[in-house]
């Protein structure tokens, strides 16, 4: 028995999503886990660690299941012809989004509080997903209209410059925080000690 193209779209479509929304689900837990059992961050983060391995491992293993099965015929439309520069592209490109995902979970957590943690988390992977999405989306219309991916490249560096200044200049402010940022440490402080107060009764 074959399995229809279509149905084994609609399969992968239902296995997304089930992963995205427990990893979304479980990052509203990271800070409880934290308080509750005295672990470290670094521990509290580890099933991400372990979810991006494993979708490292199946894309290289569903790859070599594509080139056994004569469709990485379509990769001769690349403008990189060089395998091994291209993965050190695609790990520059995806692996700092991927690989801070949980440190973004955990400082919006910090942010926000334990009340607007599940809108705010929410919300990141929902911008996540909507970026994934439409980066490629408008990749292909750049290229219809110029015949080159060169600048949407230079689009994606320009960001991703942005993204480094803004986060070199937050890292500056926590170095040296201002009164005013010490005192919202303080009453951050105090929210997070009632809640781990209410978990623990």
């Amino acid at each position: 028995m074959r399995i229809s193209r279509t149905t084994v779209l609609l399969l992968c479509t239902g296995l997304v999503t089930m992963t995205s929304i427990g990893m979304s689900s479980f990052s509203l837990f990271l800070r409880p886990l934290e308080a509750d059992f005295g672990w470290s961050r670094a521990m509290v983060t580890l099933p991400y660690m372990f979810a991006m391995l494993g979708w490292g491992v199946g894309a290289v293993l569903f790859g070599k299941l594509a080139g056994a099965l004569a469709t990485s015929i379509l990769l001769l439309a690349l403008e990189i012809p060089n395998e091994l520069v291209f993965f050190l592209l695609v790990a520059v490109a995806i692996g700092p989004t991927f690989g801070t995902v949980a440190v973004q979970n955990v400082i919006f957590y910090e942010i926000a509080g334990p009340r607007m943690a599940g809108v705010i988390l929410g919300l990141s992977f929902i911008v996540h997903q909507i970026g994934s999405a439409g980066g490629p989306m408008f990749a292909s219309i750049a290229f219809d209209m110029t015949g080159s991916y060169d600048g949407f490249m230079m689009v994606m560096a320009l960001i991703l410059l942005v993204s480094g200044v803004l986060i070199y200049s937050d890292t500056r402010q926590d170095m040296h925080p201002t009164h005013s940022q010490l005192e919202s440490v303080s009453v951050l402080n105090q929210r997070q000690g009632s809640y781990t107060d209410g978990l623990r009764i």
